[in-house]
């Protein structure tokens, strides 16, 4: 992990933790997990948004294409 992408994902880990129904950032920190071949955190993390009843639905149907995607 390059030194920019550990900042880049420390950011959006704690960003999270700080608004935790923020789809948009649980997704943001999925895809970057997922990039970094961490697929079984960014699974977790997307299946918290498509799970979410306050999920905007587009965010959700998102969520659901990601994780259909990730899981094969």
């Amino acid at each position: 992990v390059l030194k920019s992408e550990a900042c880049a994902h420390d950011f959006l880990n704690t960003f999270v933790s700080l608004n935790p129904r923020n789809p948009a950032a649980r997704l943001g920190l999925a895809l970057m997990l997922k990039e970094q071949n961490r697929k079984a955190e960014a699974i977790q993390q997307a299946t918290r948004v498509a799970n979410d009843p306050q999920t905007p639905q587009t965010e959700a149907e998102h969520a659901k294409a990601l994780l259909k995607d990730w899981q094969g």
